[in-house]
């Protein structure tokens, strides 16, 4: 599946939306609308508002997250926020500070 990454020297702010997936591995402030995987890699801090099929935060990530099918937060991501998804994993070793709310339907995060 073809990617879209925000290099580690960049910095994004604004609307973000479309098919393929998005790496931060940069900042990104803004809100963010795909049908594929947001992943918040490690170095990467993201904020504001994600609506995808799965996110994953490696790194740092402030807002809302609306996944259709699964988050993650991996050890020594952090994540201060609320979550809306069907599955969650918090790994040990991450922070997370918000509400997690699972009984969602899969169909209005999008």
């Amino acid at each position: 599946m073809p990617e879209t990454v925000i290099g580690s020297t960049m910095k994004i702010s604004g609307e973000i939306s479309g098919s393929d997936a998005l790496v931060v591995k940069g900042q990104l402030n803004g809100k963010v609308s795909v049908s594929a995987t947001v992943l918040v890699d490690e170095g990467g801090k993201a904020e504001g508002e994600v609506a995808a099929a799965e996110v994953e935060v490696r790194g740092e990530f402030r807002g809302n997250i609306a996944a259709r099918k699964k988050c993650q937060i991996r050890a020594g991501g952090k994540m201060l926020g609320d979550i809306k998804c069907p599955r969650i994993l918090i790994a040990d070793g991450a922070l997370f500070r918000g509400k997690v709310d699972m009984d969602a339907d899969p169909g209005e995060n999008q």
